[in-house]
């Protein structure tokens, strides 16, 4: 490169190599960061992150790790609470016991009745008994599902007897009506063998 090259002025830096002329003015530069006359300004910045966390600046989503976008997982939730609520709202399932029992010495050994009573979904109404926990699963025996109209439903649970056999299991109960709205509740059930307990 030949000739003469410009001495900058004081307030300004970045000078372009090639024509001695300054890119860029530092000042200028520093005021915009600074001052927030920009819209990547240090001060813009700032005022978005404070105005997150007072809750003053919307967010459109947040990602959050292992789950993803918040705002679909709200979605979601909210199209199961509309799924709920076009049941009209009062959609309920309630069981008389929460808990049942069986012994014997031989054979099959089979729980009291639990009683179901649902109202307020749609028409027709299936019911649905799943093993959750517990030291082994029982059988489940359902009585009246798939229900044609708000009424009741009767389970109960069985198992073989074994030598002394000391069992019990959780038990989810599914309701759901015929727009995919659910009840669900845990019961639990409880098998003994009785062999020589109070003269058996």
């Amino acid at each position: 490169m030949t000739g003469t090259i410009e001495t900058p002025d004081p307030h300004q830096a970045w000078v372009d190599p090639e024509t001695g002329k300054p890119t860029m003015y530092f000042f200028t530069l520093m005021e915009a960061l600074l001052n927030g006359t920009e819209s990547n300004s240090i001060g813009t910045i700032l005022s978005g992150q404070n105005g997150i966390i007072a809750g003053t600046t919307p967010l459109t989503d947040v990602l959050i790790d292992g789950r993803g976008s918040l705002i679909s997982e709200q979605d979601a939730q909210s199209n199961n609470i509309n799924t709920a609520a076009a049941s009209g709202g009062g959609f309920v399932a309630t069981p008389d016991l929460n808990a049942v029992w069986a012994s014997g010495t031989s054979g099959t050994l089979t729980t009291t009745t639990i009683t179901v009573s649902i109202s307020g979904g749609t028409a027709p109404y299936t019911v649905t008994s799943t093993y959750k926990s517990g030291s082994i699963a029982f059988a489940e025996n359902i009585t009246g599902s798939p229900l044609g109209a708000d009424g009741d439903v009767t389970i109960n649970y069985s198992i073989p007897w074994a030598s002394g056999l000391n069992a019990s299991a959780i038990e989810t109960i599914t309701v759901t009506d015929n727009t995919a709205a659910e009840v669900t509740f845990d019961v639990t059930a409880t098998a003994l063998d009785i062999t020589g307990i109070g003269g058996a």
